[in-house]
């Protein structure tokens, strides 16, 4: 079952160019158009429906203004759902219809590879990303001084939206940074989960919290927030998007190309993120994960 759905996602940004792109909830329990399980390799999907994207949160603005520029050179429409890239892992593992998967952390398309439902080999890194501590913009008198991200303890931030560790990766390198700075047990009491950080950047922008750790691409200058302090690389994991094509397709495979193609590069700075560098796109992350099994006749159509 799908519906069509308006997405309220992007509150913090300014209004977006009109998009063709179509957007659809996909329900974890609605059984996946190929018939596939996880003990049947992934299949080929009809060339003649939409192609259902999956796709975290964060990159929502940037594959959906790809997604355009696919339907009009390709004519291919695409059926875009953005959320927390646990839950949509879960989706896709009960089953639910998906083409290509884009993830904030390689290890859920390995995970989906391990398990026989996306194609082996398939998996490419897209971009990358910074974490950072977002305010929204204006005079910040109690913010001067602070020294962060220490300063967090301080009585300014009462409250501080943070992405759920336990459904996204956003919320996992939030963790991992604040726990290597001591601070994750310290901040506890303060820390309001979101979905994902799209929703964590949203709750700032509606002043429900004083502060967000989100990714950087959330602070750019048509948004209402900014970033303050940005963490050390070296403090979390590296941020990775990552496409894995879970149904086999040519249009799954040529918009993953776009997706990571040179042409794309300038997209994805105006967006904030970091493009691949060339050799990640040529190479696949998926390549150190070799138990994933490709699609039955799994060369590309």
């Amino acid at each position: 079952m799908m519906s069509t759905r308006t997405s309220t996602s992007t509150q913090h940004r300014s209004s977006p160019t009109q998009v063709t792109v179509v957007r659809v909830i996909l329900f974890a329990g609605i059984a996946c158009s190929a018939g596939c399980r996880p003990d049947e390799p992934p299949t080929r999907r009809s060339e003649t429906r939409s192609l259902i994207v999956l796709a975290a949160a964060s990159v929502d603005d940037v594959v959906s203004e790809l997604a355009t520029r696919f339907d009009q050179t390709t004519s291919h429409k695409i059926a875009l759902s953005a959320g927390a890239t646990g839950a949509l892992r879960k989706q896709i593992e009960m089953g639910a219809p998906c083409d290509l998967f884009i993830t904030a952390d390689p290890a859920h398309a390995s995970a989906l590879i391990d398990a026989n439902l996306a194609v082996g080999g398939s998996t490419r890194v897209i971009a990358g990303n910074r974490l950072v501590v977002a305010v929204r913009r204006g005079p910040q008198p109690t913010v001067r001084g602070l020294h962060m991200p220490d300063g967090l303890i301080e009585a300014p931030f009462r409250r501080i939206a943070v992405a759920s560790p336990d459904y996204a990766p956003a919320g996992a390198y939030a963790r991992q940074a604040l726990s290597k700075a001591g601070l994750w047990e310290k901040l506890a009491p303060k820390l309001v989960m979101a979905d994902n950080a799209r929703a964590a950047a949203n709750y700032l922008t509606l002043r429900a919290v004083d502060a967000a750790i989100v990714y950087a691409n959330e602070t750019g200058p048509e948004t209402d927030l900014m970033a303050v302090y940005t963490f050390p690389a070296e403090s979390h994991a590296p941020i990775e998007y990552t496409g894995v094509v879970v149904t086999e397709s040519r249009a799954a495979r040529e918009f993953l190309d776009l997706l990571t193609s040179s042409d794309s590069e300038i997209v994805w700075r105006r967006h904030g993120f970091i493009p691949a560098a060339p050799s990640a796109r040529a190479e696949p992350a998926s390549a150190a994960h070799p138990i994933g099994k490709t699609a039955e006749n799994g060369e590309r159509p």
